[in-house]
Formats: structure tokens, sequence, C-alpha cells
């Protein structure tokens, strides 16, 4: 029996479809590996009503943000921890492991690819935005005067005497 060129193509095309099938496996998608970690490290800030800047809950939401994703990731700007490592540990510590960063510089160097919505994790439950995030506080100190930020330009540094029950 003679092998036609198409015969032998085709041969080849379904003995490697499953390695390319695989291939697809082996990198982060949205859905399986990277709303995991935005629910654990980007949205309790990044959702409607809190601080960050656009809201991180869907699919979508990240794939439209990707690009400042990879430079504020990239730069290390986010998330925010400015703590010096040597006086942690912190309950609170806002820092992204090398492992978890990586992932997500990965996920869009491959293009943001979304997975398999099946695989989705539940929808993250956040606290009461009026609530104390780690815990409540043992005094919280009100400055006596308003004090005016402004846009641009420096802010002369200010002492204010405070009064406390600290005995």
């Amino acid at each position: 029996m003679r092998t036609t060129y198409a015969s032998a193509l085709a041969a080849l095309f379904v003995a490697l479809t499953p390695a390319l099938a695989a291939a697809d496996d082996e990198g982060p998608t949205y859905y399986e590996d990277v709303a995991p970690l935005l629910q654990r490290r980007c949205q309790v800030c990044h959702r409607p009503g809190a601080v960050g800047p656009f809201s991180l809950l869907t699919y979508e939401d990240a794939l439209g943000n990707s690009a400042m994703i990879d430079e504020v990731i990239e730069t290390r700007r986010m998330p925010p921890w400015h703590a010096s490592p040597e006086a942690g540990p912190f309950s609170n510590d806002r820092s992204l492991p090398d492992a978890e960063r990586q992932l997500l510089l990965d996920w869009i160097k491959a293009g943001a690819p979304a997975g398999d919505p099946a695989k989705a994790p539940p929808a993250a439950t956040f606290p009461d935005p009026s609530a104390w995030e780690i815990g409540e506080p043992d005094a919280v100190i009100t400055v006596p005067a308003d004090v005016k930020v402004p846009a641009t330009g420096a802010l002369n540094y200010r002492y204010f005497e405070v009064a406390t029950d600290f005995g």
C-alpha cells in the first residue's frame, strides 16, 4: 500500500493532536489559576466601591486591564506593601510571592487565556466595607484639624498634639 503525502500528514496530525492539546493545558488560565489568585490578593481593593481604580472580579475585567496588571506587577507597584521583610511577618502582609507574581506575568505573556469557565472558583465574599479589615483597633486617634492635601507639589510636615488615654 502506498502512503500519500496527504495521508501521512493526516496521520501526523492525529499523532500530534494529544501533545498539542496538552501543551495548551500547560500554561496558566484565568479560571483555573488567575481567578483564585486575584480573589486572594487583589479583589478586596479591586471591586466596585473599593479603593482600586478598576474592578478585577471577572475575566473581562482582568483581560481589559491586563496591560496595566503587567506593568504594576513587573515594576512591583502592586500589590502595595512597603514594610521591610525584616520587620515581619505580618498577618496582613499584602506582598505578592514570586511564584504568584510570575504566574500573572506568564498568563499575560501567553495572551491571557480564559480556560474552562467550569473551573472557576466560587465568587469571593468580602467583609462589610465599614468594618475594620484586620480587627478592631486598640485605639483610634483623630487629628484635631482638617488637613488639605494639594494635588501637586510638596506637603510640609506638620505636628499635631492629640489627647490619648494611654495613661
